[in-house]
Parts: C-alpha cells; structure tokens; sequence
C-alpha cells in the first residue's frame, strides 16, 4: 500500500535530513489507499523495514494503516492514537529520546 517510489523518497529525505545535521530517531511510514495495485510498491513490511535498514542504518518504527476514520477532515483523536499505536513501535522512540545522549545542556 506504498507508492513504487517509496523507498527512495524515504531515502532521499533522510539523506537531506542527514544533510541538515537532523537527529533522526528513526522512519515511519504511511500506507495510502490511492494507487492501484500496480504502482504499489511490492514489498511487505518486514522486506521494507530490511531494506530501509540495511540502506540508512535508521529503525524502521513501522506503518499507519491507511484508514479513513483518520482521514485530515474527519480526524477523531481516539482512531488516530490507536491506528499509530497498532503499527508503531512508540516504545523505540521514547528509549531514544529518554536516551542520556538525547539530552543537550542549554
């Protein structure tokens, strides 16, 4: 449910990130319901959290589901916490935001 180009958009972003000196926790991505079967990228996810890893060295947190109930003009707070939680792995990037090193001295 990703665009054929996915992955490298994904990755063209995070080297400009990287450019910029982001401090990247790491990568999450969206699943759409707009492209037909044959623009979409043929990967699962674990052959796309693979590939993005083994090509950026950055953790792959996982995917939102496509769902319309999360949609911008009908977005209901209860769905949209509970869709990221389902496919997210939230408990990565609160280990690396609590991380010593996250921390700079003002």
């Amino acid at each position: 449910k990703h665009n054929k180009d996915a992955l490298e958009k994904i990755i063209l972003a995070l080297s400009y990130l990287n450019s910029r000196e982001a401090r990247i926790v790491g990568v999450t991505t969206v699943e759409t319901n707009e492209f037909p079967p044959s623009q979409q990228l043929q990967m699962t996810r674990s052959e796309l959290e693979l590939a993005l890893m083994s090509r950026t060295n950055i953790s792959y947190l996982g995917a939102i589901e496509h769902s319309p109930s999360i949609s911008v003009p009908r977005v209901n707070q209860g769905n949209l916490i509970k869709v990221i939680s389902s496919g997210v792995d939230l408990l990565h990037v609160l280990r690396k935001v609590q991380h010593p090193a996250a921390i700079v001295p003002s």
